[in-house]
């Protein structure tokens, strides 16, 4: 993902506008970070934000009475390209009339599959009504998320048999957008003289708005039995050398998106 218009210019436009509204919140907010380190930031977490989302988004921080964050204000940035939800209830309506002509977004078709068996059985009123619910809860998660708006595709198909995407190996590797966006940023960090773990973190916070809980609760949160800590992997910022440990216990390669570490501390898996 490549963004070809958010650079240093923009950053420093954005931290100029925050300091004259939010005067030294934003300076607080920020504690110790050099300035070239915020400026990483702001420059790694604007990634795929347009000309006329940025300045809609600086036009919205006169409104707001708090302070946000970097990530707060990407979804500012991005909240003004989203249907409204009437809009995609009526956007939806004109689906269902033709749907190899007229396009409809990734989140509305997601909330119309929840209600097509309503609209089949003659319920409009009802179907309408939980569409709206689902179409604005998921709307409000996914601009705090700082998300834009893409429009579905349908599967392309020969046949009854699906066309095969040949994966990239970012996607082989198992990593999306967001994940490759926060390594990223993270290794930039650390060659401004940012420790590694910290580095990730703020890297986090800017891209996802907050630090990734570890995969125990993950477990917690999905409804599944917790594993004694000592079953889980170290943490290979809090503790490299007992990571390694336990890849080579499992026979396993040392994942590239950490190979860092071990390239500062010398030695290999």
């Amino acid at each position: 993902m490549t963004n070809f218009f958010f650079g240093p210019q923009q950053a420093e436009q954005l931290i100029d506008t925050m300091r004259v509204i939010h005067g030294n919140l934003f300076t607080h907010q920020m504690g110790n970070v050099s300035p070239d380190q915020v400026e990483t930031i702001i420059i790694g977490a604007m990634v795929g934000v347009s000309e006329a989302q940025f300045h809609f988004g600086l036009t919205q921080l006169s409104t707001q009475t708090y302070c946000p964050t970097i990530a707060q204000f990407r979804a500012l940035c991005v909240s003004g390209s989203w249907w409204s939800i009437d809009e995609a209830w009526a956007r939806v309506c004109e689906y269902t009339k033709n749907r190899k002509k007229n396009k409809i977004t990734t989140l509305a078709k997601y909330a119309f599959d929840q209600v097509e068996y309503l609209i089949n059985m003659g319920q409009m009123k009802e179907a309408q009504n939980q569409f709206k619910g689902i179409y604005n809860a998921n709307l409000l998660k996914a601009q705090i998320q700082g998300k834009s708006q893409t429009f579905y595709e349908p599967p392309k198909q020969i046949g009854t048999a699906l066309i095969a995407e040949e994966k990239t190996p970012a996607q082989k590797a198992g990593l999306n957008d967001e994940q490759k966006l926060i390594l990223a940023m993270a290794d930039r960090l650390r060659q401004q003289g940012m420790s590694p773990k910290e580095a990730f973190i703020q890297a986090q916070v800017a891209i996802r708005g907050e630090v990734k809980s570890a995969n125990k609760f993950e477990h917690a949160k999905h409804g599944l039995s917790k594993k004694p800590d000592s079953e889980y992997w170290p943490d290979p910022f809090d503790n490299f050398e007992e990571y390694k440990a336990a890849l080579r216990a499992e026979q396993k390669q040392l994942p590239n998106a950490v190979r860092f570490l071990d390239e500062k501390v010398g030695g290999g898996v």
